[in-house]
């Protein structure tokens, strides 16, 4: 049934499709501005530093102007690329990020004027520049989250009184080769919902009988209310079976994944929201982080996933570029029809269709409050790129209106991280490489290790930044050693999607680049010292690998 064919919900005529055939939300109105900020002192200030930067480097016995106002005029670009747009930052964090522009281009500069003769120095100039692009992309997200001015966009979940007949609500939890304890825990938490107007559809994908015949059976002692159905080896395709086996008065849609405990008062908090809010296309509820008292692997999860860290949700938040996730989110029926529904083919549906509803200008909102205890989930290389390609349109074309500076800058940090890995795997193998042909041309100490020494300490700073200032208290350790460890195995993983290459073979065991790293280290160390420690600074992400070992691996988005 599609959105015009359905019934019209009692009491609230202006929800329907009918009424909203575009959706006009908060992102159709907030337009990118100029500078945060715009007083004049603050751009004297920013002025007055570049003049500055261009006299150090005069200063420092550089007769020719080329490379200062290169530096200078690099600091300039990145800081207005990372400042511009609505950014409601604090005047000392844009000052901050403006010297740490000048840094980054300035020791760029100095690499490239070090260097320049050497042709061989090439590769790790480039890889210097994205390294320290990356950088301040993640600096200025961490802005976002620890100096803004105030965040406006934390909307409380609501417990007033509902409209009568109470609007329904239709939960999906698509199941394949789920645990069934987890299963069963999940199905239990769901019937104790306080919401009489609400249907459960359980889509079951698994393939052996011995798996969902008794989900089957444990579904049908809970009622009415729940309806199992069995598709067959097909879990791409469960979603969209739910949605097409919805209620046709149904308002809202739930996603609810295995293993996850709701709180019995989610919907009756929630619902208000959608009937106040015309243009909220969906909520997104936040998890309970895992006490002391929990497993080490589910502290890992927790720790390894910053989508479930409070300060990085409050300020995507802010900037209304809230991940859409496959459990504790609410979804308005007539926002999922009219966005067209899931798409089969993305790896990572949640976050695609997620995407999708923020392109059309619906409202999104991130809750502060956790609704319920669901298992995180790190981000999978295979819906990472193919969303990047299939939206680069909008995300990387900055005068595209579909989204603002604010929600771009937040979508692309997923982004950013998988780059960071990327490059340290490829700048790791490069200096092994490098390595072995200058012990056997004997020119080792001829090693370009200024530019090297900078990417690698600017790449493990930018994953370990994240950890160290935005995990909550008591998972800040967990969060640097997991940040360090998935390192290795999403950096392949990145690599290996972006090529298409396929292999049947067994991965590398973790630590085995740490060890040719220490190896190729210690033979280095009497001829070049330095390069000899840039080799051991490289081989860490894969040392702590190594360490976490069997409790830490990278799970996807979806659950399927």
């Amino acid at each position: 049934m599609n959105a015009q064919a359905r019934p019209p919900i009692v009491n609230e005529p202006r929800l329907t499709a009918a009424v909203l055939p575009r959706p006009q939300g908060e992102a159709a109105r907030r337009r990118p501005a100029g500078l945060p900020g715009g007083k004049p002192a603050l751009l004297v200030v920013l002025l007055l530093l570049a003049l500055a930067q261009f006299g150090v480097w005069r200063a420092a016995g550089v007769a020719a102007p080329g490379f200062p106002l290169a530096a200078a005029g690099l600091g300039a670009l990145a800081a207005f690329a990372a400042l511009r747009g609505p950014g409601g930052l604090r005047a000392g964090a844009i000052i901050g990020l403006f010297l740490l522009a000048q840094v980054l281009s300035s020791l760029l500069m100095a690499s490239a004027w070090h260097g320049h003769a050497a042709l061989p120095a090439l590769p790790w100039l480039i890889a210097q520049a994205a390294a320290s692009l990356l950088l301040l992309h993640r600096a200025r997200l961490l802005a976002d989250a620890l100096a803004p001015r105030g965040f406006t966009r934390r909307v409380p979940a609501l417990a007033g009184r509902l409209l009568r007949p109470l609007p329904k609500v239709s939960l999906h939890l698509p199941v394949a080769d789920a645990p069934l304890s987890a299963l069963r825990a999940t199905l239990e938490s769901l019937a104790e919902l306080d919401h009489p107007a609400l249907e459960v559809l359980v889509v079951d994908a698994s393939a052996s009988p011995d798996h969902w015949e008794p989900v089957a059976e444990h579904v049908a002692r809970l009622g009415p209310r729940f309806r199992f159905f069995h598709i067959g080896a097909c879990p791409q395709a469960a979603r969209g079976f739910a949605l097409r086996e919805t209620a046709g008065d149904a308002l809202l849609v739930g996603l609810v994944e295995p293993g996850t405990l709701v709180d019995s008062d989610w919907l009756r908090r929630c619902l208000p929201l959608f009937l106040a809010r015309q243009g909220l296309g969906f909520v997104q509820a936040g998890s309970t982080a895992p006490t002391a008292h929990g497993t080490l692997a589910e502290r890992l999860a927790y720790a390894a996933a910053p989508l479930a860290w409070p300060l990085p949700r409050q300020a995507a938040n802010e900037q209304m570029a809230v991940a859409l996730q496959g459990s504790l989110a609410l979804l308005r029926v007539d926002a999922l029809r009219l966005a067209g529904g899931w798409d089969p083919a993305a790896p990572d549906q949640p976050a695609e269709l997620g995407l999708r509803l923020l392109r059309q200008g619906w409202e999104a909102l991130d809750l502060p409050e956790s609704m319920g205890q669901a298992t995180p989930r790190a981000e999978a290389a295979p819906g990472l790129l193919q969303r990047l390609a299939r939206h680069a349109d909008v995300l990387f074309r900055p005068r595209h209106r579909g989204l603002t500076p604010g929600q771009r800058r937040h979508l692309l940090a997923p982004a950013n991280a998988a780059l960071s890995e990327a490059l340290w795997l490829a700048m790791a193998l490069l200096g092994i490489g490098a390595t072995l042909g200058m012990l056997a041309g004997r020119q080792l100490g001829q090693a370009p290790v200024m530019p090297f020494v900078l990417v690698a300490l600017l790449l493990p700073l930018a994953a370990m930044l994240p950890a160290l200032l935005l995990a909550p208290r008591g998972h800040r350790l967990l969060a640097l050693g997991a940040a360090l460890a998935l390192m290795p195995s999403r950096g392949a993983e990145a690599w290996r999607v972006a090529t298409g290459w396929q292999t049947r073979r067994a991965p590398v065991p973790s630590g085995s680049l740490a060890l040719m790293l220490g190896v190729l280290a210690l033979a280095s160390l009497p001829v070049a010292p330095l390069w000899s420690a840039v080799l051991l600074g490289f081989a860490l992400p894969d040392a702590a690998g190594w360490l976490l070992g069997r409790k830490l691996r990278p799970a996807p988005t979806d659950w399927s």
